[in-house]
């Protein structure tokens, strides 16, 4: 599995996604805050839920804007 590993605000960030007909995934984590989000989907609505529950986790919008 390839991580993307990117600093937003000074906050080491790893996340990967993937995505078939139908589904999208999503994980990551901030090992500075102890933070971790794993989220599976099905259906069309994917990405909309995926953001929906990473704000709930991490509400930085620096990071929101470049899902």
């Amino acid at each position: 599995m390839g991580w993307e590993v990117e600093t937003v605000n000074g906050e080491k960030i790893l996340n990967h996604d993937g995505s078939d007909w139908g589904v999208k995934t999503f994980v990551m984590f901030i090992p500075s805050q102890g933070i971790g989000v794993v989220v599976f989907t099905n259906g069309e609505n994917g990405n909309a839920v995926i953001k929906r529950v990473v704000q709930v986790f991490y509400a930085n919008k620096l990071y929101m804007a470049t899902m």
